[in-house]
């Protein structure tokens, strides 16, 4: 038997009830590392909850007994052995998911820098958020410019303003890698091509791979955000900056209630259909087939910006797009979001509520480094729910499959969708 003295429970999970169903949902590092929910059974929450106020391994049966037994399950058949080999199975399925840790992490300070007086050298309206840039232009993505508005129009709700009285929800500040400041801030995730850090109020991103944007920060509610870069306009430092911008865009959308599902795109009828799914299960593939079949135009070919007004849910044009190249500036209703799954043959199903607000929360790419992020990303997952139809598509890799999907859209009038709308 393990000693769970040694152990205790990981701070980057977080225990939540959907709908009823208990899951330990992962956050932060282990969200990094591909690391799935765990679905709770009866059994498996009490023996988290005995983990959580420190009973030892050897008492967990007698814990799992009594609970079980107090809740009207005839324990009578069950020896303790049999209890304890479930207890032992599943708590060692905790440590190899790292939901149970012995490693302990040390805090500590970044030394951040003053942001200093701000001045816009262009301002920007995405997704309904105005961002104002400090710095040379010629460094940014060109798809930038469909986003981009005159000063004086910028009505942000936030409290950077520059002379000519723009306000602007986000700052976005470049500045030269000399001015880079030294950190050894608290780590939260740790990968290949990304190093994310807390400490003083900001969230710290550093890039092993990149050459030319090697560190940006984001305060932690999202306002400003800095770029240490190399200020060259050339086609691989303006791809190195256009992810940055979009990972400390991301921030502050979350914080403004919007989240970004990673997800194709189009428009049928007035209403945005959203197709997600894993890397390789045909979401490009699908909506490829709607373009094609019934000539509905594409909105996004890869991540899908989504908010809530007044109950209706929306998704919002962004210039961050994948590989695709297909983006809008467009704001349109959502009808339906989809999730793909490859089978062996095509139907449409509707997936209960703890899986589907489980399943879409996986598909967002908005911020879930600490729990209060994932916790928002959890919540707003289940308010979508009342605002757009979740479904699940079982489906080949054939045309077959939007004829399917778009005679059930027919069928139930999502949305108001309808054949002839």
């Amino acid at each position: 038997m393990p000693d769970l003295s040694d152990y205790k429970p990981s701070d980057r999970y977080m225990l939540r009830s959907l709908h009823g169903t208990y899951y330990l949902i992962p956050t932060g590092q282990d969200i990094a590392m591909h690391r799935n929910a765990i679905k709770l059974n009866d059994t498996g929450l009490i023996i988290w909850n005995a983990i959580i106020n420190g009973v030892s391994m050897d008492k967990i049966p007698s814990v799992i007994r009594h609970r079980l037994t107090a809740d009207g399950i005839d324990m009578s058949s069950v020896s303790d052995a049999e209890l304890s080999d479930d207890a032992y199975t599943f708590i060692h399925s905790l440590i190899r998911q790292n939901a149970l840790m012995t490693a302990e992490y040390n805090d500590s300070r970044l030394h951040s820098g003053n942001t200093g007086s701000l001045s816009f050298d262009a301002c920007y309206k995405i997704g309904g958020l105005t961002i104002g840039f400090n710095g040379c232009t010629d460094c940014l993505d060109i798809s930038l410019e469909d986003f981009r508005i005159d000063r004086s129009n910028g009505t942000g709700s936030g409290n950077n303003n520059d002379n000519n009285g723009c306000t602007v929800d986000q700052l976005w500040r470049l500045r030269p890698l000399i001015d880079m400041p030294e950190f050894d801030g608290h780590m939260i995730i740790h990968t290949v091509q990304l190093e994310l850090f807390e400490s003083g109020g900001w969230y710290v991103m550093t890039f092993p791979c990149n050459r030319h944007l090697l560190m940006c920060r984001v305060t932690t509610d999202g306002t400003v955000a800095e770029f240490f870069y190399d200020h060259r306009d050339m086609p691989e430092a303006r791809t190195e900056l256009f992810y940055g911008l979009r990972n400390v865009f991301l921030v502050a959308a979350q914080q403004h209630g919007m989240f970004a599902l990673h997800s194709a795109s189009i428009k049928y009828n007035g209403y945005a259909l959203l197709f997600c799914g894993q890397s390789g299960t045909g979401k490009s593939t699908h909506t490829a087939f709607w373009h094609e079949l019934f000539g509905t135009p594409y909105l996004n070919g890869d991540l899908n910006l989504t908010g809530i007004e007044d109950g209706v849910a929306y998704v919002y044009g962004i210039p961050w797009c994948g590989t695709s190249g297909i983006y809008t500036t467009d704001q349109v209703p959502v009808g339906a979001i989809t999730l793909l799954r490859q089978a062996s043959d095509n139907h449409v199903s509707i997936p209960s509520p703890d899986s589907a607000q489980l399943l879409v929360a996986q598909r967002m790419i908005s911020p879930t480094w600490c729990i209060p992020l994932a916790d928002m990303n959890l919540d707003y997952a289940g308010r979508l729910q009342d605002c757009c139809h979740i479904l699940k598509l079982s489906c080949t890799a054939s045309p077959d499959a939007a004829c399917v999907m778009k005679a059930y859209i027919d069928n139930v009038r999502i949305g108001g969708i309808t054949a002839d709308a």
